[in-house]
């Protein structure tokens, strides 16, 4: 797994995104419209190469589950969820530091 303090979707499966595209990247100078590359800054992988691979488009991004709730807890102010995910979702946030956005299905995303 890598690991960049600027982008977590860096070096994953959604890298590039619509960032690169766009030229607003927070890892890339060189998306960013600068002259340098720092690539080994950064983690060594070039997303500018990346972006050029893919024709120059943003890799898909993240997808939208419809999950069911099992319950929920209040406690001390904060909310707690056990929420059942399909099995493709819990690979990917099963480790430290893995995370989804929670929203009400008919609440805009």
């Amino acid at each position: 797994m890598i690991i960049n303090s600027l982008c977590v979707d860096y070096g994953s499966r959604f890298c590039p995104c619509i960032l690169a595209v766009t030229g607003g990247c927070p890892v890339c100078s060189q998306v960013n419209g600068k002259a340098f590359c720092d690539c080994k800054a950064s983690g060594g992988i070039c997303i500018k190469q990346e972006l050029l691979r893919n024709g120059g488009k943003a890799k898909p991004g993240r997808l939208t589950y419809e999950c069911e709730v099992r319950y929920v807890v209040h406690h001390d102010g904060l909310v707690f969820f056990r929420v059942k995910v399909p099995l493709s979702l819990e690979s990917e946030v099963i480790r430290p530091g893995g995370f989804v956005f929670v929203r009400r299905k008919d609440a805009p995303s």
